[in-house]
């Protein structure tokens, strides 16, 4: 998770959007702790055989990070995994 936030981080400040790693790593780990138990809207999107968001998620960092010659390899990994995924369905 950290590498996925390095890597939207490094890509939304290439676009002069201010994004803070430390900031962001404690909204998320705060939210994961106060949501404990319940199931992402990704995870309820696979478990029904539904396409997933993954193209605007992830896939949106990818696109910006090739247009900004930033390597998003762990946005990348994701991605494809998740689409191989939904391949199945």
């Amino acid at each position: 998770m950290k590498a996925l936030l390095r890597e939207t981080v490094e890509v939304a400040n290439a676009q002069n959007i201010a994004l803070d790693f430390d900031e962001r790593w404690s909204a998320i780990t705060g939210l994961l702790e106060r949501a404990a138990g319940a199931k992402a809207s990704m995870l309820q999107d696979v478990e029904k055989g539904r396409r997933t968001e993954i193209d605007v998620v992830n896939g949106a960092i990818v696109r910006a990070g090739k247009e900004l010659k930033i390597a998003t390899p762990h946005n990348n990994t994701m991605l494809w995994m998740v689409k191989a995924l939904e391949e199945t369905f």
